[in-house]
């Protein structure tokens, strides 16, 4: 799929998947360290919970307050699942996106609409080649042998510089006879 005008020099496909790749890692990487990190945080708020409980049972006091222990655990665990929710969302709406992209560019590109051919149309296209041609005999007319001698005679750096181009003109002029 290329823009019109651009050429081939263009691939929208490869460079609107290879802008998924930069987004999925992106996206990913973020969203993979903060359950990481919540993951994290919840093991250590079960550690104080943990500690909490041992020293109450040794009739100790504790320097960590239950309650807000307990409200810290499950706000990490809470984030521990907003993270794998919007990490694989991400990953699947960027998905998305890029087939929705993909789609919306090659709106963009021309379709191919060709004319139906018709019996009118050949025969006009026929008559404006012809006339083409016509014209053309019309405008170069064909040289004469000495012509030919004597351009070669007169103007040897231009058969040196491009002696093809200088003896087309002449096996075309010969090959109607």
């Amino acid at each position: 799929m290329v823009f019109h005008g651009l050429g081939d020099a263009m691939n929208t496909d490869r460079g609107l998947f290879r802008l998924y790749i930069v987004f999925a890692i992106c996206w990913g990487g973020w969203f993979g360290y903060q359950f990481f990190d919540a993951n994290k945080q919840y093991d250590r708020a079960g550690m104080y919970l943990e500690t909490i409980r041992r020293e109450s049972a040794a009739g100790k006091p504790s320097a960590y307050i239950y309650s807000d222990t307990v409200v810290w655990q499950n706000e990490q665990s809470r984030r521990a699942v907003d993270a794998g929710k919007f990490g694989i969302w991400g990953l699947i709406g960027g998905l998305v996106l890029l087939f929705v992209s993909r789609w919306v560019v090659s709106g963009f590109n021309p379709k191919d609409k060709t004319p139906q051919a018709t019996p009118y149309l050949d025969k006009r296209v026929a008559e404006i080649e012809q006339n083409k041609l016509e014209k053309q005999e019309s405008k170069f007319k064909k040289g004469s042998t000495l012509g030919l001698v004597l351009s070669i005679v007169v103007f040897p750096i231009a058969w040196m510089i491009d002696p093809g181009a200088m003896s087309n003109y002449w096996v075309s002029r010969n090959k109607d006879k």
